[in-house]
């Protein structure tokens, strides 16, 4: 009769548990929320790499590595200035509404604004657009680097004067040369550049078709080793050159040496063999 109380007590308590298992598991759920959950802009991706491209060309690369992120570039045709290069920009574990933090402080005029309908559904669209004014354009202050440029020539000061002229002839073809202000600075080799955002797209335009990629730099250290092991090659087969005679002149001497050690020792034999010969005749 014991024995008949405690299996039911047992399975009473069984089936209590299996009915709270279900409310227990939506409460895991509940507290540890799904990925889909956290907002787009909240997302922590463990890298991000921006090098020498545009605006557009960046957007379009960041709404590959977040998902979710829904994006648009308004740009104005032929007006380089409302698509900028931007600057490089190496990150990790960084979150999307960082990025675009840094993006909007770091080039002029940027703006951007999230449309919304405000029910916090996941097809928000970000708009971006860099604010241009054709008929008033506000001058803006930049500095680039032609270190690597000039890198590449012996003669650095005639590849400034190139490089400089190459400048004045771009901003010549978008006719607007004479109201740019452009200063070098030879110690640092760079180049200060204050205009129109267009006029500052245009250098920046021909500064980086100047500038060598890294495979370039890469292939031109490469031809530069060649050269000098082929400098140094080519040396060494010089001094080879200028040392044969004497070598000629000692091995000559060496064997007129040794032809009469030959016949000093050909002549000793012959006088032993007939000491030889004496000596057995007595």
């Amino acid at each position: 009769m014991l024995l008949k109380r405690s299996v039911t007590a047992l399975f009473a308590i069984c089936l209590t548990w299996l009915a709270a298992f279900p409310s227990l598991l939506m409460a895991q759920e509940t507290d540890a929320p799904a990925e889909s959950q956290v907002a787009v802009e909240d997302r922590v991706i463990a890298e991000v790499q921006l090098e020498g491209v545009r605006l557009s060309e960046a957007i379009e690369h960041l709404k590959e590595v977040y998902p979710g992120f829904q994006a648009i570039v308004i740009t104005k045709s032929n007006v380089p200035a409302t698509d900028p290069v931007l600057p490089n920009i190496a990150l990790k574990n960084v979150k999307l509404r960082n990025i675009l933090r840094l993006l909007e402080i770091s080039v002029p005029g940027l703006a951007y604004e999230t449309i919304d309908d405000g029910e916090g559904n996941s097809d928000r669209i970000t708009m971006f657009r860099v604010d241009y004014t054709e008929d008033a354009p506000e001058n803006v202050l930049k500095i680039f680097s032609l270190r690597t440029i000039l890198s590449r020539s012996d003669d650095r000061r005639a590849a400034l004067d190139e490089t400089l002229s190459l400048l004045q002839a771009t901003l010549e073809a978008i006719g607007e040369s004479n109201s740019v202000s452009m200063k070098v600075h030879e110690g640092t080799e760079t180049v200060l550049i204050r205009g129109t955002l267009e006029q500052v797209a245009a250098i920046e335009e021909a500064i980086i078709a100047l500038t060598p990629t890294a495979e370039e730099l890469e292939m031109a250290n490469a031809a530069e080793s060649s050269q000098a092991e082929l400098e140094k090659m080519a040396a060494q087969i010089h001094q080879l050159s200028e040392a044969l005679p004497r070598i000629v002149s000692v091995m000559e001497k060496l064997k007129q040496t040794s032809e009469a050690t030959s016949s000093e020792l050909a002549a000793m034999q012959k006088r032993l063999d007939a000491l030889e010969k004496s000596a057995a005749a007595k």
